[in-house]
């Protein structure tokens, strides 16, 4: 996830996989529990989603959007929504 030059130890890359994580460890902090969650219609294809009840009884919802363009999507969450324009290969976080 991180690339070192370890001959100067003054370059460092940051590979995506690393803010995929930092995404993820967000969304589902420890003591959170993996809840359903769907797309409704149509299959996006080439989007993902996972959602985590959270141990302060929040909600986060994690939106992978692996297509070549913008994406946009609404959420409904105990009866309100919310629209969101995902950008194209985003990772995107929610936390209500």
């Amino acid at each position: 996830m991180v690339e070192i030059e370890t001959d100067t130890y003054e370059e460092v890359k940051f590979e995506r996989e690393f803010y995929a994580m930092g995404q993820m460890s967000r969304a589902a902090r420890p003591g959170s529990k993996h809840i359903a969650a769907s797309f409704k219609g149509a299959d996006p294809g080439g989007m993902d989603i996972v959602a985590f009840a959270l141990p302060n009884a929040r909600t986060s919802l994690v939106v992978f959007n692996k297509k070549q363009t913008e994406q946009s999507f609404q959420v409904e969450a105990d009866g309100k929504f919310f629209d969101y324009l995902a950008p194209r290969h985003s990772i995107v976080t929610f936390v209500w």
